[in-house]
């Protein structure tokens, strides 16, 4: 299975006293031939729906980046949302649940920690030039 994911394009947002650039964790990601939009973040499930989510500031604008985007690009796709527990079968996580979704659909990985977190997005295979930042 080949994985890509770009950054989606920059907005203007700001989280409440954070002045400098932002890097929010949400992709337009290519699963083999099936294209998905993709956020990672740290939170938890509480529920079945998206508002049943439980994230971070950070991770609310992530979920709102990539909602904006689903909706203008994949209205009739679906949103799936998956937890990632723990480190040792993160990245096998991760794929599983790509290879699963839905064509033009949301993913929502909620990852239990950043420790895990750090352990799930390699298998994004992130094009880290796809954002404007320099890394460094």
């Amino acid at each position: 299975m080949q994985i890509s994911s770009t950054f989606l394009s920059t907005q203007s947002s700001e989280l409440a006293g954070y002045s400098g650039q932002i890097i929010v964790m949400a992709f337009d990601t290519l699963v083999d031939q099936k294209s998905c939009v993709v956020g990672i973040t740290v939170g938890t499930l509480n529920g079945p729906n998206l508002g049943a989510a439980r994230v971070s500031a950070a991770g609310l604008t992530i979920v709102d980046r990539c909602s904006t985007h689903h909706l203008q690009n994949y209205p009739q796709g679906s949103v799936f949302i998956a937890g990632v527990a723990n480190i040792t079968n993160a990245e096998e996580r991760v794929r599983k649940v790509l290879a699963q979704a839905l064509p033009d659909s949301f993913v929502l990985l909620l990852c239990s920690n950043i420790e895990v977190y750090d352990a799930a997005f390699p298998a994004l295979c992130v094009d880290l030039q796809s954002t404007k930042m320099n890394p460094h």
